[in-house]
């Protein structure tokens, strides 16, 4: 279970987690678990000599057994070797669970790129276990190949092909994103992030606020792996951005996150994030602050808004909610119309729109500007016939564009 204790879980949910993660993985299936203290992640046997040997006793009884997770971080490569060499099936880590999921979940081209991309770092580290600097005898030994070059060095010289290969190609993708993302800037939509736990209902929540019959929410860890745009329209007409993103997952290593850090990157420029959680999961806190944490890896602005929604409040008996923040039941609808007064209210705010009441000929340029570039919350006729008085949200630019462009436009309020 690893050396550093966690405070704000226990080892048995870990172990449910654990069990989840394996679960999750098509054709795979746990059929034993156990807590296992390990002695040190530094040195080449994770386990005390007793541990050990039990667990090698226990292989031997159950045929059924074809692999191993043993769920910490990373192991390194000795680590490894040693444990599949003593208990002669594979050896899996979080990282490399974790992959395999990510395998099985990826549809786009992106996703997949950036599954491949996370994987070098494992793969180069499985490469420990190989005979460093064996130079060939021109005979091919086992250790070496051709123009005196080890073997070790031609697989690590290949993974940095296909490293270099890989980034390039995302990078691609990464500059239209960012032409995408222009887009959205000139078109000024506010875009709302939802970030979450694994499983805390981010795609539920987006297709309840959206009436977005085609999203198809999924009782899996990490559902989501694109981070996907949908529009939702806010009670004042003002068209948001809804994000939905990655799961985060606690105790993998930071590059396995960074390898999504691309796409993450719309939460950073987010102009407010939605923490979704599951209020009803025994290791809520424990989910939180790996989320938070995950957060500020990201080096979200420490200003950003960021408004805490627990979700999945009818698995809960209702004396046993707490009011620390809002609460919702994405699947159900119970407090999403709380939670919309709250997106407009903050969005409104942070991105500095203000309500006009204005009097325009009705028909007239201004009345067609208007649409294209505001927000045009509501409408009434006055006695003359011949104008229409609106109320629209503006920015300031969009404001500044206005009095530019029709400097004699009737303000009745601001």
């Amino acid at each position: 279970m690893g050396t550093k204790k966690n405070e704000l879980t226990t080892p048995d949910l870990m172990l449910e987690e654990a069990k989840a993660l394996i679960d999750s993985l098509p054709n795979w299936k746990c059929i034993d678990a156990m807590k296992v203290p390990v002695e040190s992640l530094e040195k080449k046997n994770v386990f005390g000599s007793g541990q050990f040997e039990s667990l090698q006793k226990k292989l031997q009884k159950n045929p059924n057994i074809s692999a191993v997770f043993v769920s910490v971080n990373l192991l390194r490569g000795i680590q490894r070797k040693e444990l599949t060499t003593a208990f002669r099936v594979p050896i899996y880590d979080r990282y490399s669970i974790v992959l395999q999921i990510f395998k099985q979940r990826a549809k786009t081209r992106e996703a997949k790129l950036q599954v491949a991309f996370a994987e070098i770092p494992y793969l180069r580290s499985c490469l420990v276990g190989l005979q460093k600097g064996t130079k060939s005898d021109g005979r091919g030994s086992a250790t070496s190949v051709g123009d005196g070059e080890s073997y070790y060095d031609s697989k690590l010289h290949l993974l940095e092909r296909r490293e270099l290969k890989i980034k390039k190609e995302l990078e691609k993708m990464h500059k239209k994103r960012a032409l995408l993302k222009c887009e959205r800037k000139k078109r000024e939509f506010p875009v709302v992030a939802i970030v979450g736990y694994t499983n805390s209902g981010k795609t539920t929540l987006i297709k309840a606020l959206t009436g977005d019959s085609n999203m198809q929410p999924q009782n899996a860890l990490f559902a989501t792996l694109d981070v996907t745009v949908h529009g939702f329209k806010l009670p004042c007409n003002l068209t948001v951005l809804l994000i939905d993103t990655v799961g985060f997952i606690s105790n993998i290593p930071l590059n396995l996150i960074a390898a999504f850090k691309a796409t993450l990157n719309d939460v950073i420029d987010a102009d407010m994030v939605i923490h979704l959680q599951d209020a009803s999961h025994p290791d809520k806190e424990n989910q939180i602050a790996t989320v938070n944490d995950t957060l500020k890896q990201l080096n979200i602005d420490s200003a950003k808004i960021i408004l805490q929604v627990e979700n999945k409040i009818d698995r809960i008996a209702p004396g046993n909610l707490s009011a620390s923040c809002l609460q919702i039941s994405a699947k159900q609808g119970t407090g999403l119309e709380k939670l919309v007064e709250l997106i407009q209210s903050k969005l409104l705010k942070v991105t500095n729109r203000s309500l006009l009441r204005l009097m325009v000929p009705s028909g007239g340029p201004e009345y067609s500007w208007l649409h294209k570039e505001a927000t045009v919350v509501d409408y009434s006729h006055p006695k003359d016939a011949q104008y229409i008085i609106l109320n629209v949200l503006v920015t300031p630019a969009v404001f500044g564009k206005l009095r530019s462009n029709y400097p004699d436009i009737r303000i009745l309020s601001k």
